[in-house]
């Protein structure tokens, strides 16, 4: 039975609560090593791929703060409308892990997902982020479940392997996985060794759980408060922001953390399709070299089409240049080499290109209102920080940090948003040269 104790001589029981957790992803990706780090802490070093579901179970005695209702408020540590208390807690949680082959008939696949509480999907972290199996499995699983219960089931994505990648690698390869993690519908994006006893696996389900114990006693006002602190501080992580204990101030925060890790995304996405709309320009012999300006490719695209009889043209959505061939005066086949270059161009540098220049200005705005609401926060001067208590000088220090990084990422979203702007006028001009050239 799971206890907890106040100041007070009161007492909660709780019996133990059990969740079924199961654990997908590709072959090799470690899951097993997972599963054994977490259920016997113990490592393999061989390789044998899993030919069948292994199914074991653990017991877990977990500290967690509790709000319970108490008859006495206004006594002891209550919150202010004196009709919960704080408590501390130790419930006794059942988790019965199932780890899954990474190859399996779908059929079994659906009976393994019967009843599922949480899923784990693992990657490996060593190899190129592999955001699609990620999302394959998530989709998977979520088609195959109850549409009633689907929604409700907490994903979490594992980066295994962080042991291999060298200190450069290992920052910029957990920030994409917590970026990736956070804008597709996962509790958190952690990086873990399962080789390592660093206790890093067994941190990171217990996020899991602790979300789990939230999940199911949050309607009571029976929850672990640490959860949710947990993947708001990994939100916030992401772009070195801290916790400040103002909720207000945390929500806000945690807007900016959001949506700077989509744009942050969208700004990747744009740089490398950008990449790729140069290097097939190269491979379709319109320029020599991929290191060539976007709006060399597009003069270079503009006069090849001029060529074969054809035109570029142009029309602007939402901002963005979008092309296309007009070939009224020729025939398909005497541009048909040029319309996968087109294609690419829509798909890679216009689709990308138009939904950053339409969600940068929403960005600019909310950090704007977010550096004037801590602005309003620490408009008090050096002389009275001195009769701040020690906790309320660290708090202050955590805002006026949190301050400092949120403006440099408005000036880098703003150089963005520069950028694209400078682009866009290129590629206009590009077509615009060649429509006056060619007259």
């Amino acid at each position: 039975m799971g206890s907890c104790s106040s100041t007070l001589s009161s007492t909660v029981k709780r019996s133990p609560t059990s969740y079924k957790i199961i654990i997908v992803g590709e072959s090799a990706v470690g899951k097993s090593s997972i599963f054994l780090r977490y259920t016997k802490n113990q490592f393999d070093y061989s390789y044998k791929p899993s030919m069948s579901v292994t199914i074991g179970s653990v017991v877990k005695l977990l500290d967690s703060r509790l709000l319970t209702r108490h008859n006495n408020g206004g006594h002891g540590d209550t919150q202010s409308n004196g009709l919960w208390k704080k408590k501390q807690c130790q419930q006794a949680v059942v988790l019965s892990l199932w780890d899954l082959p990474g190859k399996e008939d779908v059929d079994l696949r659906k009976t393994y997902y019967k009843n599922v509480d949480a899923v784990i999907v693992v990657i490996d972290l060593d190899a190129q982020l592999d955001t699609e199996a990620a999302t394959h499995w998530k989709q998977d699983i979520i088609s195959n479940l109850d549409t009633r219960i689907a929604p409700t089931i907490p994903f979490l994505l594992l980066g295994n392997k962080q042991d291999r990648l060298y200190i450069d690698a290992q920052e910029i390869a957990v920030k994409r996985l917590q970026g990736f993690a956070l804008k597709n519908g996962f509790i958190a994006g952690v990086p873990v060794s399962a080789s390592n006893g660093d206790g890093s696996v067994h941190k990171a389900i217990q996020i899991l759980v602790e979300f789990l114990l939230e999940q199911t006693y949050g309607q009571e006002k029976d929850m672990t408060v640490a959860a949710s602190d947990k993947v708001l501080s990994s939100l916030l992580e992401v772009h070195n922001l801290s916790l400040t204990g103002v909720k207000e101030m945390d929500s806000v925060n945690a807007q900016c953390a959001k949506s700077l890790t989509a744009v942050e995304q969208q700004y990747d996405s744009f740089q490398k399709g950008v990449q790729k709309f140069r290097q097939m320009c190269v491979v379709a012999d319109i320029t020599s070299a991929s290191h060539s300006s976007i709006e060399q490719c597009v003069l270079a695209l503009c006069s090849s089409v001029t060529r074969d009889q054809a035109s570029l043209k142009y029309k602007m959505v939402d901002g963005f240049p979008e092309l296309y061939i007009d070939n009224d005066t020729s025939s398909p086949a005497s541009v048909g080499e040029f319309s996968s270059v087109v294609a690419t161009y829509h798909s890679q540098v216009y689709m990308n290109g138009m939904e950053l220049f339409n969600n940068l200005p929403a960005i600019v705005k909310l950090l704007e209102s977010c550096l004037e609401q801590i602005a309003t926060q620490t408009n008090d001067d050096d002389a009275s920080l001195e009769s701040l208590t020690e906790s309320e000088q660290e708090e202050r220090r955590i805002i006026l940090n949190n301050k400092q990084v949120l403006e440099q990422k408005l000036t880098a979203v703003n150089q963005w948003s520069s950028k694209i702007q400078g682009i866009i006028e290129k590629i206009l001009a590009s077509l615009l040269w060649e429509e006056t050239d060619v007259t």
